[in-house]
């Protein structure tokens, strides 16, 4: 046997930019708030909450079907349109709705908290349509992936500048420090959308990222007995594969429900998780597909 030269494992290097600085940045502190920064706020903290891609981030609504705040505000039961496909999504094996926990100091609102920043957004910007989350704030044009991107990464710059920021390295970041607190990949994929633990091991685990006081990826700054942040739902392909059928959002859509073919299991805006069986028939959707 002879020795063969081999590469050394891929690892995904840290951002340059750091996130305490760009957080820092986004509380505004003796700002004046306007449009464009209750924008940037909730892009960010959302992305950061999320773990989203930006295609993703520019498929999310304001039909209370798929963006749901409870009572209290919380949490935030969010995921993009149905009409849309992530990138390793199918259409009979889609991602659950991500539920977004608050981030609360001594019972008030922390100025980092997503729940909030979508809430005070989506005031301001209460005449827009429903059918999209983000918009420019002097075109009044919805957001697409290559501005949610351009968007992203001017929050960074602003935060902390000379860092040249890629948009991506944002949902990265999320995943991180998920794992961080959660200790296990499996969930992290499971959050993050992943087909396979080793896409995140490679490409999006920064193992020299620092714990931060932010919600990232479902999962709350501190986890005392688990994660709290969920999926509701999860992927199909994990036990047992499910269709994940989904009605036309109405205008009012809050009595839209997710149905789980074959698993039982249907969730509503208004009702949360319903384990009891159910008989419905429901039209499948059109999907497009974007990366």
């Amino acid at each position: 046997m002879g020795i063969r030269a081999g590469t050394a494992p891929h690892r995904a290097q840290t951002p340059s930019w750091s996130l305490h600085r760009v957080l820092s940045y986004l509380t505004f502190e003796g700002v004046p708030l306007e449009v464009c920064h209750l924008l940037q706020k909730a892009l960010f903290l959302l992305a950061l909450a999320t773990g989203y891609r930006a295609s993703q981030l520019a498929a999310l609504t304001r039909h209370t079907a798929f963006s749901s705040v409870t009572p209290n505000l919380t949490s935030l039961t969010i995921s993009p349109s149905p009409a849309f496909l992530a990138k390793n999504e199918q259409a009979d094996d889609r991602i659950g709705p991500l539920a977004v926990p608050s981030f609360l100091r001594d019972g008030n609102f922390h100025p980092l908290c997503p729940v909030h920043a979508f809430v005070a957004y989506v005031e301001a910007t209460r005449g827009a349509s429903p059918d999209h989350l983000f918009y420019n704030s002097r075109s009044g044009n919805p957001l697409f992936p290559r501005s949610i991107a351009h968007l992203l990464c001017r929050v960074i710059e602003n935060g902390d500048p000379r860092h040249a920021p890629r948009a991506h390295s944002v949902r990265g970041v999320a995943a991180s420090l998920a794992f961080l607190r959660t200790h296990s990949v499996e969930r992290v994929r499971d959050l993050g959308g992943w087909a396979s633990t080793s896409s995140f091991r490679t490409r999006y685990l920064f193992h020299s990222l620092s714990p931060t006081p932010c919600v990232a990826m479902g999962t709350p700054p501190s986890i005392p007995q688990g994660p709290r942040g969920r999926h509701m739902g999860g992927r199909g392909r994990r036990k047992r594969k499910a269709q994940l059928l989904l009605s036309h959002p109405p205008p009012d859509a809050a009595g839209t429900h997710f149905f789980l073919i074959g698993v039982g299991e249907r969730y509503s805006a208004e009702e949360g998780l319903d384990t009891s069986p159910h008989h419905h028939q429901v039209a499948p959707l059109s999907v497009q597909r974007q990366i």
